[in-house]
């Protein structure tokens, strides 16, 4: 990686998601609604040949995809299938957030 990219790019990485909820009344057949959740993570001001500047980046990808995949608790998702679900989210927004990282961090 290269140190100047603390100065000199304006990067982003987005984690986003998309959930499906499902509605209905006795009358009506199951309609599938998608919502699209994105947040965008900035790294332009760090320095990803440090380790803190890497540690960092990590911590923020961490917290976005928490706000984004919801809670991963049981008792605050409200059921075991939410916090499964917020899990699986959490982990695919994070492992796709990296991969959008090292690729803008490689076409430099």
């Amino acid at each position: 990686m290269k140190s100047f990219i603390r100065y000199t790019v304006m990067a982003f990485a987005s984690v986003s998601i998309v959930a499906g909820a499902v509605q209905a009344t006795a009358d009506e057949a199951p309609v599938q609604l998608q919502a699209v959740n994105a947040i965008s993570v900035s790294y332009a001001d760090l320095n990803l040949d440090s380790v803190a500047g890497r540690d960092t980046l990590q911590k923020r990808i961490d917290r976005a995809a928490e706000k984004v995949c919801g809670p991963q608790s049981t008792r605050l998702a409200g059921s075991l299938s939410r916090a499964v679900k917020a899990q699986e989210c959490y982990e695919q927004a994070r492992s796709d957030a990296m991969t959008a990282v090292e690729r803008g961090v490689q076409s430099l």
